[in-house]
């Protein structure tokens, strides 16, 4: 029988291998790896992305979950407008807490609520929203829109979705 403690990630002075804190107060070094990476772009810019670790994508789960019943009653009668400038807020957070945790695994000397703060403060809702998928698809965790599971469609479809003449 396996026992899961509550555990939480702690910058290291050796940024290749953090401090994992256990609910219990043991700390365990550990080195992160078999993370996909990949370079995003945007607007010029560049920077490097990693995929959730385990532990990361059960806190991402947690805090949508926080998120979105936080949101559900305090809006349920709200006015159109309001209501959509607070999902909008709503997906804003819930994005820039993605990024952030990606970013942790490559620059483990800030704490993941900085790079938080840091990517809510410096990116653009463009740049939070692109990135996020980035990262949804390192993770595996994208969700396919519409009936083809396919994210990319062949020359044929194309083809016979185009509005020209042959």
């Amino acid at each position: 029988m396996a026992i899961l403690l509550p555990a939480q990630i702690l910058p290291s002075s050796n940024s290749n291998t953090p401090i994992l804190r256990l609910g219990n107060g043991a700390f365990l070094w550990v080195k992160i790896m078999f993370l996909k990476k990949e370079v995003f772009n945007y607007n010029g810019e560049e920077v490097e992305l990693s995929e959730l670790s385990a532990l990361q994508r059960i806190d991402y789960l947690s805090f949508v979950t926080q998120k979105t019943e936080a949101f559900d009653s305090e809006f349920k009668d709200a006015e159109t407008q309001e209501y959509a400038g607070a999902f909008m807020r709503l997906n804003i957070e819930i994005n820039a807490w993605l990024v952030s945790r990606s970013l942790f695994h490559l620059d483990q000397s800030k704490d993941e609520n900085t790079l938080y703060q840091q990517v809510l403060s410096g990116w653009s809702y463009a740049a939070i929203s692109f990135g996020s998928d980035k990262v949804l698809e390192l993770s595996g965790m994208n969700i396919p829109l519409g009936n083809n599971a396919e994210s990319e469609t062949s020359e044929e479809q194309t083809e016979a979705l185009s509005p020209e003449k042959p």
